[in-house]
């Protein structure tokens, strides 16, 4: 039907757009995603019974993707927010690493560190 053909055609430029937002660090867009997708999975469910299989596993393998990009972003955004924390040390500790790869720190007072940029 052409109905489905347009909602699942809407879903993939959804989840196009959702992709596209995690790749170019466009976070603040991803809500509004969100709740586009919502709203299209609801018309979905009512319309899934007419739907072709095919396409509903072209959607699912697409969504799947999408969830990889999501998870990849927000692992990503943790470990950034770990490096700052770690650099906002930097002026009292300075972690170091010997060729066996055991760690140590070195514990010293500000004064005593030069930064450079």
């Amino acid at each position: 039907m052409p109905n489905d053909s347009t909602l699942i055609d809407d879903i993939h430029h959804c989840l196009f757009l959702t992709v596209e937002a995690v790749m170019t660090g466009r976070l603040d867009r991803l809500a509004s995603h969100a709740a586009d997708l919502e709203a299209l999975e609801k018309r979905l469910a009512d319309a899934a019974p007419t739907a072709r299989r095919a396409e509903l596993e072209k959607l699912r393998a697409e969504a799947e993707q999408s969830l990889r990009h999501l998870t990849a972003a927000r692992d990503g955004i943790r470990a950034a927010t770990e490096r700052v924390r770690q650099i906002a040390r930097i002026p009292s500790e300075l972690s170091t690493y010997d060729r066996a790869g055991r760690g140590s720190t070195v514990q010293f007072d500000e004064q005593s560190l030069e930064h450079r940029a």
